[in-house]
């Protein structure tokens, strides 16, 4: 029974996926996808596998401490995005996770998570001009 709570809370996160994405963020505006477009298809995608998930034969699942790691990362890089901004956020995530998770030199993980940074700046502030969360930093 304990296997299948992940996959029922999941649906419930992709059904309010779905909800928001349809109906406040708007699924087609102007004749083309709305802001609410991509998060109602990853909903309606996670109610998905979430669903073949709930069909699979149970089996026995030891829950260990490390494989929480990515969904406590992914809650601290929520909370940097407030106060440090999306950039800086996301830089610092790729090179810890790369650095204490892959195991790469802090030098690699570095050189990745600049690179990464630069590449999303340019392609969502510069060319797309796509507002993102600045933080208390206003970077």
């Amino acid at each position: 029974m304990m296997t299948k709570i992940t996959p029922l809370i999941m649906i419930l996160v992709g059904g309010y996926a779905v909800y928001k994405g349809s109906f406040e963020y708007g699924l087609w505006v102007n004749k083309g996808p709305g802001g609410g477009f991509l998060p109602a298809v990853m909903g309606v995608l996670l109610i998905l596998a979430s669903l073949i998930l709930l069909m699979k034969k149970e089996a026995k699942v030891a829950y260990q401490r490390k494989n929480f790691a990515p969904v406590f990362a992914v809650f601290i890089v929520l909370l940097f995005i407030k106060y440090l901004g999306m950039m800086i956020a996301c830089g610092l995530f790729i090179v810890a996770w790369l650095k204490y998770l892959e195991q790469y030199s802090l030098g690699r993980a570095s050189a990745i998570g600049i690179g990464t940074t630069v590449a999303i700046y340019l392609v969502f502030k510069v060319w797309l001009n796509v507002p993102l969360p600045t933080g208390v930093l206003g970077t």
